[in-house]
């Protein structure tokens, strides 16, 4: 027992001796880098049974940097590891007088998930000569950002005569965290790009996820770097699909989109329960409620979605009806004019649900000395409650308080808070700032040059009535150099905001996104980039920025 008592203390010792600082230090958010490879870069005569090997600054994520590794020519793949290094064959082997090119894309990334912050590649030639054609471009998303870690494809349009953005590329890379590319070594001659984001990781753009079409095909120059612009991301014309639908009462349904729908486009049956209305989420376009006749507690409805080029998917089963009454409050989900504002014609409150369009407050409250404005209130629809002032709203700050004790929801009840106050700043013209400038596409005729201007931050500017929208130029050779393609937006509040630009060739107002099959490019776009302007400012620009070809390096 004695014995057994020392064994015991010596192991608590040493237990207590363990303690103090936990293992581990910081964590490694460093992004890892390529230390090394083979062949060396550009090296050329290169023999055909040499492999490729490429080293890594640490231990790597062994099955993402695999699928993050391209060899151009487009070819299979026999890959295998010794530490950190990544040893690659080609399984069709090398060829005589061709230029390879490897890239490591930025999905590769370390045990720590951290990814390579750039795509990075390297070339060599089994001839005597490598090819010195380079191309680069932006891919951008469909919310007019940069879009990182994309997929691009480069079809080499002297060989390839298979269905774009289907069939396999010649060339594969992946943007950085600014959304560039850059393929290099390319032989002289035609090149089309396409960009996608791969949501499902098959390293293939599949029907739902986004894809960016270019405008044209380009042409890569033997020397030099040639610039293939900006591409945007976007949805094909994939059905939207029912993720979610739920019985919030005995009187209402949601329904619940993969993405933002409309709801004037879409009829929606539920057997014998009646609909009486449908409207969108205030904040959340993906989002529909419905209100429904009284169901029956335990009865199925089949819910069935189409719009006019089918029926839409829905989850299985039907959806089981309920006698539970709506008790909950309605809520304001947002309202205009918020914040500084550069033109107020009304004021909206927005609510949570559909409410009793019978009932409208009884008036404005001053707060902080503000007048409380006279005017009428109207409901535009059962969510949203406009306000429309007799006198035009003057400039300098406003701040009212509006009784709410009044209205009610469709089931009766009364709102979550009693009053609602609503503050904006109407800025006066020396508050305001103006953007001009010229858009020109010289490699476009018939059509008409857009720019599209809104709030950073914001996800579209038609959210914002003080931003004009769609400023028209009419960028056709019809007028002088002098007057050609110039845009103007004035009275602009002093924030940052986002300009992009496209080409709308057929003078639909809506840009063109292209089409897989049969195939048709897309319009040109340009993400132009942020602009701030201060009270007073008058910024001009030219857009698209017109690039300068870039020279090799010798």
């Amino acid at each position: 027992m004695i014995q057994i008592g020392i064994v015991l203390a010596l192991l608590l010792a040493a237990g207590c001796a363990k303690q103090g600082r936990p293992m581990g230090g910081p964590v490694d958010r460093t992004a890892p880098m390529v230390t090394g490879h083979a062949p060396p870069t550009d090296a050329t005569a290169v023999d055909l049974s040499t492999g490729v090997t490429i080293d890594f600054s640490e231990e790597m994520d062994r099955k993402r940097v695999e699928e993050a590794v391209f060899v151009a020519p487009n070819a299979p793949l026999n890959m295998s590891w010794k530490g950190r290094q990544l040893r690659i064959a080609v399984g069709t082997g090398l060829t005589m007088g061709r230029t390879y090119v490897v890239t490591v894309g930025t999905d590769a990334r370390d045990l720590r998930g951290n990814r390579l912050q750039d795509s990075y590649s390297f070339a060599f030639a089994t001839g005597d000569r490598l090819d010195s054609g380079e191309l680069k471009g932006r891919i951008v998303s469909a919310d007019d950002d940069v879009q990182r870690g994309a997929y691009v494809w480069a079809y080499d349009l002297q060989t390839f005569d298979g269905r774009t953005a289907l069939d396999a590329p010649a060339f594969v890379t992946q943007t950085g965290a600014d959304g560039s590319y850059r393929f290099e070594r390319l032989a002289q001659g035609r090149y089309r790009v396409v960009g996608f984001v791969d949501g499902n990781r098959n390293q293939r753009p599949d029907p739902g996820e986004v894809i960016a079409l270019p405008a044209r095909d380009v042409d890569v120059a033997g020397e030099g770097v040639t610039s293939a612009g900006d591409q945007r991301l976007a949805q094909r014309d994939v059905q939207p699909k029912v993720v979610q639908a739920s019985v919030v009462d005995r009187r209402r349904i949601l329904l619940v989109f993969d993405h933002p729908v409309d709801a004037a486009d879409l009829q929606i049956g539920l057997g014998p329960l009646a609909i009486k209305d449908i409207h969108s989420d205030p904040l959340d376009a993906r989002r529909l409620h419905i209100r429904t006749g009284v169901q029956q507690e335990g009865k199925t409805y089949r819910l069935i979605v189409q719009r006019a080029d089918g029926d839409l998917e829905v989850p299985d089963g039907p959806l089981r009806g309920t006698a539970r009454q709506d008790t909950k409050a309605p809520t304001i989900s947002r309202q205009q004019p918020d914040g500084s504002v550069a033109a107020a014609t009304a004021a909206n409150l927005f609510f949570s649900e559909a409410m009793d369009t019978s009932r409208v407050p009884m008036g404005w409250t001053s707060v902080d000395s503000t007048s409380a404005p006279g005017g009428e209130w109207a409901w535009h629809d059962g969510t949203d409650l406009i306000f429309r002032p007799d006198t035009s709203f003057a400039p300098g700050p406003h701040h009212m308080e509006l009784d709410l004790r009044d209205l009610r929801d469709r089931a009766g009840n009364t709102m979550a808070d009693s009053t609602v106050r609503i503050h904006f700043d109407l800025l006066d013209s020396a508050g305001l700032a103006t953007i001009t400038g010229q858009c020109i596409w010289p490699d476009e005729t018939d059509g008409l040059a857009r720019i599209h201007l809104s709030r950073k931050s914001e996800p579209t500017a038609s959210t914002s009535p003080d931003v004009q929208v769609d400023s028209q130029v009419d960028s056709q050779v019809n007028s002088t150099v002098d007057s050609l393609g110039h845009f103007h937006f004035a009275a602009l509040v002093p924030v940052e905001y986002v300009l992009t630009a496209w080409f709308d060739r057929d003078a639909d107002g809506i840009w063109d996104a292209g089409q897989i099959e049969p195939y048709r490019a897309a319009e040109p776009y340009v993400l132009h980039g942020t602009v701030k302007v201060e009270a007073g400012d008058t910024v001009s620009l030219v857009v698209p920025q017109i690039e300068v070809a870039e020279e090799v390096e010798e």
